[in-house]
């Protein structure tokens, strides 16, 4: 009889996103993006048929496996099999293992994927969220000096600090595995010797005195796949076309990393002085990508990765074009990461809300899907959980949020030009105008404060020229003020 078997790490925010330590991050993504590849390792041969899982499809923390048993017993020793290997092996992570039996006579395949997943996610609801560490018998036990929660460990120190064996075995990984990834991706799908180095920390990622105000400033993207899972379900009746779609994302990413990396090692400004490449990978696999590159070449990065995913080489899966939705922060390099990955998130989110909405609307012209919001962090701006709330503090005035990921290099061009041609000072102090009395609740005229400032004709030229990419003002001028620095030359 045959079965589906699909395992996957949960729970991220205890195992990934808990500290402020970048190889801690690294090290708990990277071994969940592991873990799928380590059980089909395992179980991928042998000459019981009970013990042979076919992989379908593995992304960065799951992975769907098909194999043979003589009965529901046997089926659920499998299960019960991969779940221990997982426990041992990632026993600081959550995971969920839960086993569908097939029957072609009465159900699809699509039926079967959707009920073994149904029983990953009521597993999940069931169990705690985070591994209870295991008793400590230490008389001076210490709370964890990295994730601040967890016990720390006698045994286990990093640079003279107790840790706990949970961020001590992250750490490591993560440590080990930070030159090593780029070269394992590049290996297997892009059949390249890849040899370069990339900065330790994000102190170094974004050291560079003559950016000026981007010294020591990082960007944070997020890019999240759009309706993946209904492309999935829509195109991938069969094991096979659901192997290919894996396939089809695992090369589409592979080729877009390898792009990316032949462009950062030709630019300098993409390099410390020692020749480390500025690019820190917090998320791979699956529809999710994090990168996190310096402030100054945040939009550029970003600006890039849609140009090739829509135009240069388009993503594409049986006739369709694969989109994503994109969150951009802007912040200091000692910003806590974990959250300010939150607020990317937060930001792609807000994105698909609005176009559902339109798409619900069902409006006559659509927005486009390559769609990013960005937030620009002066300081560590604490957000909290409200997005809009935060916004509307901070920017009183309506403006488009979102904004067309395809259009972001004739952004730049046009915003270049304008840089040359209008001192920073007139559009700071121009839309500083037109928001003192919008903070204060009062009404004011928008347009006449800021020609107060900037000579009307120009005005009125800047908001033509750019009203496509920004929307109209007063909007447009708020997006031109938080780009100034961040668009640079």
């Amino acid at each position: 009889m045959k079965y589906y078997l699909r395992m996957e790490g949960v729970n991220l925010h205890s195992f990934v996103y808990d500290t402020k330590d970048l190889s801690t991050v690294r090290g708990g993504g990277l071994l969940l993006l592991r873990s799928a590849k380590w059980v089909e390792k395992k179980w991928g041969k042998g000459k019981s048929p009970g013990r042979i899982l076919h992989a379908i499809s593995t992304g960065a923390s799951s992975g769907l496996f098909s194999f043979e048993a003589e009965d529901d017993n046997q089926a659920n020793a499998v299960q019960k099999a991969v779940a221990r290997f997982l426990r041992r092996h990632l026993q600081h992570a959550t995971f969920v293992v839960d086993v569908q039996k097939t029957d072609s006579e009465s159900t699809s395949f699509v039926h079967d994927r959707e009920a073994v997943l149904a029983r990953n996610r009521w597993c999940q609801f069931q169990q705690p969220t985070v591994v209870v560490p295991e008793h400590n018998n230490d008389i001076e036990v210490q709370v964890c000096h990295i994730d601040w929660v967890r016990p720390a460990m006698s045994k286990k120190k990093a640079k003279g600090r107790r840790i706990s064996y949970s961020v001590g075995v992250r750490q490591s990984y993560g440590q080990s595995q930070k030159q090593d990834f780029y070269a394992s991706e590049m290996e297997k799908y892009c059949n390249w010797d890849f040899s370069g180095k990339f900065v330790n920390d994000l102190k170094a990622l974004t050291d560079d005195k003559t950016q000026g105000n981007l010294h020591h400033k990082m960007a944070v993207i997020y890019l999240d796949g759009n309706g993946f899972g209904r492309i999935q379900t829509k195109h991938c009746p069969t094991e096979d076309a659901l192997m290919d779609f894996d396939t089809t994302m695992k090369l589409n990413r592979a080729n877009a990393l390898k792009s990316l990396l032949e462009k950062m090692d030709k630019e300098h400004w993409y390099k410390t002085k020692n020749g480390d490449l500025r690019l820190e990978t917090l998320l791979w696999g699956g529809d999710e990508i994090i990168w996190v590159v310096p402030a100054w070449k945040g939009w550029e990065v970003l600006s890039w990765f849609y140009e090739i995913s829509t135009k240069h080489e388009p993503w594409m899966f049986d006739g369709e074009q694969l989109t994503h939705a994109g969150g951009l922060v802007f912040c200091h390099h000692n910003a806590p990461i974990h959250r300010i990955v939150d607020l990317s998130k937060a930001l792609a989110e807000a994105v698909k809300k609005a176009i559902k909405k339109q798409e619900e609307e069902t409006q006559p012209t659509p927005l486009p899907k390559n769609l990013f919001q960005y937030l620009v962090l002066e300081s560590y701006d604490h957000v909290g959980g409200d997005l809009e709330a935060f916004r509307k503090t901070q920017y009183p005035l309506s403006w488009q949020i979102s904004l067309n990921g395809t259009q972001m290099q004739e952004m730049a061009g046009k915003f270049l030009r304008l840089k040359e041609n209008l001192p920073r000072r007139q559009v700071i102090g121009g839309v500083h105008a037109g928001l003192v009395d919008g903070r204060k609740g009062a009404k004011s005229d928008f347009h006449q404060r800021l020609t107060t400032i900037i000579p009307h004709e120009v005005v009125n030229k800047i908001a033509t020229g750019f009203v496509e990419y920004f929307g109209k003002p007063p909007g447009l001028w708020l997006h031109l003020a938080e780009l100034w620095d961040y668009i640079p030359k």
